[in-house]
C-alpha cells in the first residue's frame, strides 16, 4: 500500500519536472527566436534609414550641383 501511494507522487513529481524542463527549453528557444527576429527587423530598419538618408544626401547634392 505504501508503494502504491508513493508511486503516483513520484510520477507526478517526475511529470512536473519533465513539464518544467520542456517549458524552460521552449521558453529559451522562443527567446532566441524572438531575439533573432528583433535583431533582423532592427538591422532592416537601420539599413532602411541609412539607405533613405543616403538617397536624401544624393538628392540634396544633385540639387546643389545643378
Amino acid at each position: 500500500m505504501g508503494k502504491k501511494r508513493v508511486l503516483p507522487l513520484d510520477l507526478a513529481v517526475y511529470w512536473w519536472v519533465e513539464i518544467a524542463v520542456s517549458a524552460h527549453r521552449i521558453f529559451k528557444q522562443f527567446i532566441r527566436v524572438s531575439f533573432s527576429v528583433f535583431a533582423i527587423s532592427f538591422y532592416a530598419s537601420v539599413i532602411k534609414q541609412v539607405a533613405h538618408s543616403g538617397q536624401l544626401v544624393a538628392q540634396f547634392t544633385v540639387c546643389e550641383v545643378s
